[in-house]
C-alpha cells in the first residue's frame, strides 16, 4: 500500500490531496486504520478489483467508486486500425505539432470541453473547466520532460492529437492522453486518438504503448480493443470528500 502526497494536485484542484495505491495482498484491516487518519478535503482510493475485501473497507470508510481503470498494452508491431477505417488512410498522416498547433491543442485541453468522462469533470465537488486546467498543467509538464505531442491531419485538417512518453529502457510508450479537437469531434474520426498514439510510439523508436482508459468512456475502450490492445490491470477508483 502506497500513500502519497499529491502536492502537484494543490494547484490543479485547490484543495490538498491524498492518493492511496493498494496491492491485491494488501488487508482491510490496515486500510482502514490508514483511511481514519486522512483528513485533506479531497482523497482517491485505487483498489485492485481482484480485492472484494479492500472495495468493501473502502465504502465503509465513505469512499464511493467513480470509475474502473484499465490499463491496456498494445504491441505495435501487432495492434492495427480496424479494417473499417482502411478507407480513411490516403488521407492521413501523422507529425510532431509545430509551436501554432501545440498551443491549439494546450488551449483546447484547458477549455475543459474535451474530456467530460474524466473523474474530475463528473464530480459536481469540481467541474469540466477544472478538468481542463489540471491536463492543461499535466500536459505542459510532460511535455517539458520531453513527452512528445503529435497530430494527425484528415485532408491536411489537423483533427486528433496524442501525448506520448519517450520509450523507457523496454521500449514501452506510455500514452498519456489524446483527444479529438472540437470541430471534429462529430465527423467520426474518433479512431484516430488511436492512430496517432501508436503512429507516435513507432515514430519514437518504442515497440509497446501503455493506455490507461477509464470504464466512464466506453467508446474509447472499445477501441482499444478493436485496435488488438490488451488488458493488463484493472482498478477500482474510489473518492472521498470532507
Amino acid at each position: 500500500m502506497k500513500i502519497i502526497n499529491a502536492f502537484w494536485e494543490k494547484e490543479n484542484l485547490g484543495v490538498d490531496v491524498i492518493e492511496i495505491v493498494c496491492s491485491s495482498n494488501d488487508c482491510g484491516d490496515k486500510l482502514e486504520t490508514e483511511l481514519n487518519r486522512i483528513s485533506v478535503p479531497y482523497s482517491v482510493l485505487k483498489i485492485p478489483t481482484d480485492n472484494y475485501n479492500l472495495l468493501c473497507t473502502g465504502q465503509k470508510c465513505g469512499y464511493s467508486v467513480i470509475e474502473v481503470a484499465f490499463k491496456l498494452a498494445g504491441d505495435v508491431r501487432n495492434t492495427k486500425l480496424p479494417s473499417m477505417y482502411n478507407r480513411f488512410v490516403p488521407h492521413l498522416r501523422v507529425e510532431t505539432a509545430v509551436k501554432e498547433i501545440r498551443e491549439k491543442v494546450l488551449d483546447e485541453i484547458a477549455e475543459g470541453a474535451i474530456f467530460s468522462t474524466d473523474r474530475i469533470a463528473l464530480d459536481p465537488i469540481f467541474s469540466k473547466k477544472l478538468a481542463g486546467k489540471r491536463y492543461y498543467n499535466w500536459c505542459c509538464d510532460a511535455i517539458n520532460k520531453g513527452a512528445s505531442l503529435e497530430v494527425a491531419f484528415y485532408k491536411d485538417t489537423p483533427v486528433a492529437f496524442n501525448i506520448n512518453s519517450q520509450p523507457d529502457t523496454k521500449q514501452i510508450c506510455y500514452g498519456l492522453l489524446g483527444g479529438v479537437f472540437g470541430e471534429a469531434m462529430d465527423r467520426g474520426l474518433g479512431f484516430l486518438v488511436l492512430y496517432t498514439e501508436l503512429e507516435s510510439c513507432r515514430r519514437l523508436g518504442g515497440k509497446t504503448v501503455i493506455s490507461t482508459v477509464s470504464s466512464n468512456n466506453l467508446p474509447i475502450l472499445r477501441l482499444h480493443i478493436q485496435y488488438g490492445f490488451h488488458i493488463k490491470e484493472m482498478n477500482y477508483v474510489l473518492i472521498k470528500h470532507q
